[in-house]
């Protein structure tokens, strides 16, 4: 067997020494899944919806109208068309861009002589803030910073609360609640570099509080091998 490894390429060797040994290892995670705290997830997801609803109300107000915030095509008419927002960048059909980066960078654009009009932050259900009002104040394009927020919070609370909250198993119940577990896959092809990837990959920090260790007497340990990754 040895003899027969040497004559392997080096690809199928790593795939051998490395890959295959963390088979088991994969399959106990996906099989056990990770113990989610339900009360705190679902406080987020609450603070999330608040979030969305409030910062809606606010630039329907700004704006004078209903706008449907998750429809490029509505948003790219009023930056572009009612607002005369400078083009940055356009879509691959030549439309002017309402991603995120180009707005970002509509945002960064200041005013001649900022005012100050808008005299405090906007924040969420327990204070934090989501945009700041020397920002507002200072924006050529104020409402874009509201936008920003609110595609950010929409993302947040379909991509992750949602997905988390609905799909969240009842297990055992200890002295103090009901413990859930959050079962999840991993992706051996899910990135063009080759990384692994899964539901649980880049989450935010709201979800990460959300997280708990297997018992309690166990640490969940966060560690960030973004610098050694094989490449």
């Amino acid at each position: 067997y040895e003899d027969q490894l040497k004559k392997l390429p080096k690809r199928e060797l790593f795939i051998l020494e490395v890959e295959e040994k963390m088979m088991n290892i994969i399959a106990d995670q996906e099989y056990w899944g990770v113990r989610v705290d339900m009360d705190t997830l679902k406080k987020g997801k609450e603070n999330t919806e608040y979030c969305l609803s409030m910062l809606e109300n606010i630039i329907h107000k700004m704006l004078r109208k209903s706008l449907k915030l998750t429809s490029g095509t509505e948003v790219g008419l009023t930056l572009y068309d009612e607002m005369h927002c400078p083009v940055l960048a356009r879509t691959s059909t030549g439309k002017p861009s309402t991603g995120s980066a180009t707005l970002k960078k509509l945002a960064g654009i200041k005013k001649e002589n900022p005012t100050e009009i808008v005299k405090e932050n906007i924040t969420d259900k327990y204070n934090n803030i989501l945009v700041k009002k020397d920002a507002l104040n200072a924006s050529k394009y104020p409402i874009i910073h509201l936008l920003l927020a609110h595609k950010d919070h929409s993302k947040l609370n379909s991509a992750f609360y949602n997905r988390i909250v609905r799909n969240s198993v009842a297990g055992s119940e200890t002295t103090k609640k009901t413990c859930y577990r959050y079962y999840f896959w991993v992706n051996g092809n899910g990135a063009e570099s080759g990384r692994q990837s899964s539901p649980l990959h880049q989450l935010p920090p709201q979800i990460k509080n959300g997280i708990l260790s297997d018992s309690e007497d166990h640490w969940l340990v966060d560690t960030d091998y973004a610098q050694v990754e094989l490449r």
